[in-house]
């Protein structure tokens, strides 16, 4: 069952990664050297949209491709995040992720963690003075 799981998650990760590219190809076959920068731009000026609109609409796809197949692979949720936010990371390096909404998710993340900890700390539940 396990096995068939896994095959599922990965023939879905390769259809979406195959109809993205497929879909940033719809009409702009022209071929250029840019490498990873063109791909924002060939993606905007095939949906007439700009940019930076692209660019978060890329990672989107991308963050969520990955997540749902560790999802549905029933990966740990706190490995899970960390990749999620590693990945956010590598996103924003390339430059198609904006710095402040990766601070944003961060600082989220975190605040759910600290509660996740203190929780743990304490023994869950609010603690009520006697």
């Amino acid at each position: 069952m396990r096995k068939n799981r896994m095959m599922v998650a990965g023939m879905m990760t390769m259809l979406l990664a195959t109809f993205a590219f497929a879909f940033l190809m719809l009409g702009t076959m022209t071929v250029s050297a840019g490498g990873l920068s063109d791909i924002p731009a060939t993606f905007a000026s095939a949906l007439g949209i700009t940019v930076d609109v692209a660019m978060v609409i890329i990672s989107a796809m991308i963050l969520v491709s990955v997540g749902l197949t560790m999802a549905v692979l029933n990966v740990n949720p706190i490995g899970i995040t960390i990749i999620m936010v590693s990945l956010i990371g590598v996103l924003t390096l390339v430059g198609w992720f904006p710095v402040w909404l990766m601070i944003i998710v961060i600082i989220v993340t975190a605040a759910l963690f600290g509660r996740m900890m203190s929780n743990w700390i304490t023994g869950g539940g609010a603690q009520q003075l006697p």
